[in-house]
């Protein structure tokens, strides 16, 4: 899912780069900006796993960070890493950050969504034991949500939704960044919706009343979207009023 995830971003910022015709991006500025993110993408939900979920772990065993084959990701940790390695790029390749981060909400999106479908194949992030006539037997005995399908339908969805926002930016000249939060936004939302049918990871349970941690990270991400919506809204403003 993985290799998946990497060559059809890959394609996808390629093909957009063109549909927009963004200039100063060579096929070589769009791979090695899409490795280093891919990279510390994957490097910052292994940290963010252990230092989140799996903390006691961590500090009894520091080197299970490097046990990957045990399983442990986290999105929230993805992105930040992956965002991380966006702008030291986007900074060596002298080229805009949120021109091309808003390109890759799509690529994201549809990464995650394969993401998921490697969770419900491998019986992992099982859903909340329920009665519904769709639920599914991970091997334990007990009826669950499929939550790992509901997360990779949410992933799904944004993906058409941005793909769709990224048509209009052909035709009309959005300010760059906008995308982006926006994509922040929905995808926290998204995901504390889908949570609700989600097991609480065993080791953590309910973080903060019937609220997993993976809701009150995507809590936190909202208003970080939020916070970049503002920024860029507020910006743009005061340009205006100085014009």
């Amino acid at each position: 899912m993985y290799a998946l995830s990497g060559i059809s971003a890959y394609y996808f910022t390629r093909y957009w780069v063109r549909k927009i015709s963004l200039s100063g991006y060579t096929d070589e500025d769009i791979l090695d900006i899409l490795f280093w993110s891919f990279f510390l993408g994957v490097l910052g939900g292994r940290i963010g796993y252990m230092l989140i979920y799996n903390l006691d772990n961590f500090l009894v065993d520091p080197f299970s960070l490097f046990t990957v084959w045990n399983g442990g990701m986290s999105i929230h940790g993805g992105l930040i890493g992956g965002v991380l390695g966006f702008y030291i790029l986007t900074r060596i390749k002298n080229v805009k950050f949120f021109q091309i981060a808003d390109i890759a909400t799509v690529s994201v999106a549809f990464g995650m969504a394969l993401g998921r479908l490697g969770n419900f194949v491998n019986k992992e992030l099982v859903g909340r034991v329920t009665d519904v006539s769709w639920a599914v037997d991970f091997g334990d005995g007990v009826m669950r949500h499929p939550s790992q399908l509901y997360a990779m339908g949410k992933d799904i969805l944004l993906f058409c939704i941005f793909w769709y926002v990224l048509q209009k930016m052909s035709v009309y000249k959005w300010k760059e960044g906008y995308v982006f939060s926006a994509f922040l936004i929905l995808y926290a939302i998204f995901r504390f919706c889908v949570e609700f049918f989600r097991e609480p990871d065993s080791q953590l349970g309910f973080i903060f009343l019937d609220f997993s941690m993976g809701q009150v990270l995507s809590f936190l991400l909202l208003i970080v979207g939020i916070g970049i919506f503002t920024f860029l809204l507020y910006s743009q403003v005061s340009v205006k009023g100085k014009s």
